[in-house]
């Protein structure tokens, strides 16, 4: 049986991209499992000087890439936005707007209450969830007259406090 012929001066593409994968951090048994590979050529690879050499000048790759990454998030992390960016969203504020009145008109109640309260929470009045709700006074209500009155309550957006359900059928 041949034994077949070692790249001496360019890597294959399969030792590249186990190249690439080790680099990333990867184990060569997950390396051969992805490339579906036998655990040991990654090895055998691993111990060639040329497949060292790449390794090598891809770590040094990645770490230059990494430093250039930091080195602009950094510098740009002080600057203020430009006036661009301001002037971008001024321009989008109609539009947003107009999308949050059309939802106001949309069929489910659900959507038109959260933008109602959106709409009211960004004026500053306080979201019916956070209004105390008036507990009927005197004798326990009727299971029919219960569920009447929090039909009433779920219509304008809000519903009984959980103490104040005290009847039993």
């Amino acid at each position: 049986m041949r034994k077949a012929k070692e790249h001496t001066d360019e890597l294959s593409y399969l030792r590249r991209e186990a190249a690439r994968l080790l680099v990333r951090g990867e184990r060569p048994s997950s390396v051969a499992r992805a490339m579906s590979i036998n655990q040991s050529t990654i090895y055998r690879w691993m111990a060639l000087p040329e497949f060292q050499a790449y390794l090598r000048e891809l770590d040094a790759e990645r770490e230059r890439l990494i430093l250039i990454s930091i080195t602009s998030a950094t510098a740009n992390a002080f600057e203020p936005p430009t006036f661009d960016f301001y002037e971008e969203l001024r321009r989008l504020v109609p539009r947003a707007l107009k999308q949050l009145a059309a939802l106001l008109d949309c069929e489910n109640p659900r959507i038109r209450l959260k933008v109602a309260t959106l709409i009211l929470g960004l004026n500053g009045f306080v979201p019916p969830s956070r209004v105390p709700l008036p507990v009927p006074k005197g004798p326990p209500l009727g299971a029919e007259r219960l569920r009447l009155y929090e039909a009433d309550l779920a219509r304008e957006g809000r519903s009984l406090p959980p103490a104040a359900v005290t009847f039993k059928d």
